[in-house]
């Protein structure tokens, strides 16, 4: 082994250091962001749901009429990344298209399948959101939501 292979040869065999990261709510809120958002798709995966796939279904469920094009821009996200999640919501019935008031678009409404998935899937996520703020108080989870909700307000 070269002494430069020795000196780099496992990195996180000791703490490492962040520098200036640790201080950066940037960081912080990313990390955060990261956590929740793999364990959120660990607990849907059963279900072929994403938080993307539920934020859309969500959107749809409680706006009909939606199109893709309205999907990419509440959620800030690609058309082409509106249409993946289209698609996957429809591959497991939860979404269909109707022709719309715009003939070169379709609007989207929950399937029958989708009305009647849709409670158990909100329970499950509800129960997941439980697990995740299982160490903050209700009135924490609020604070941290209001604080959230005025980052780049």
């Amino acid at each position: 082994m070269s002494a430069r292979a020795g000196r780099f040869a496992d990195p996180l065999s000791r703490p490492l250091k962040y520098g200036v990261l640790d201080r950066l709510l940037g960081h912080a809120v990313r990390q955060a962001k990261y956590r929740v958002r793999d364990a959120f798709d660990e607990a849907m995966s059963p279900f072929g749901l994403t938080t993307q796939r539920f934020t859309a279904l969500m959107l749809i469920a409680e706006n009909p009429g939606l199109t893709q094009a309205d999907i990419a821009k509440v959620m800030g996200i690609a058309r082409s990344g509106a249409a993946a999640i289209v698609v996957a919501l429809e591959e497991r019935d939860l979404v269909e298209r109707a022709p719309s008031a715009d003939a070169r678009a379709f609007a989207l409404a929950l399937s029958p399948h989708g009305r009647e998935a849709l409670p158990d899937l909100v329970a499950r996520v509800e129960a997941h959101e439980r697990s995740l703020s299982r160490n903050l108080s209700p009135e924490e989870v609020e604070t941290l939501k209001a604080l959230l909700a005025r980052i780049g307000g």
